[in-house]
């Protein structure tokens, strides 16, 4: 992911995609080394509250996936419409 992105956008993009990747990693490994599933098996709340703070996010990013392929598609309609007029 970060190769294509460097390749698509230049260097100083793909070293922050690649850090932001870094930096996302960290946490989760430290999380999983203390043991995160140990407590999220002894506290289904936390555990419930981890799926719904996942959901959330997930379907705020399809949410923003969406309404950019629609601002998207009908800037293209637009133009379109536009080369149209006589």
């Amino acid at each position: 992911m970060s190769s294509s992105y460097s390749t698509g956008r230049g260097f100083k993009s793909g070293l922050a995609i690649s850090l932001g990747i870094f930096g996302a990693g960290l946490p989760q490994t430290g999380l999983v080394a203390f043991g995160l599933g140990e407590i999220m098996q002894t506290m289904p709340k936390v555990a419930l509250a981890v799926k719904v703070i996942g959901v959330c996010y997930l379907l705020w990013l399809g949410g923003n996936l969406i309404r950019t392929w629609y601002k998207h598609t009908q800037s293209i309609i637009n133009a379109q419409a536009n080369q149209l007029k006589p």
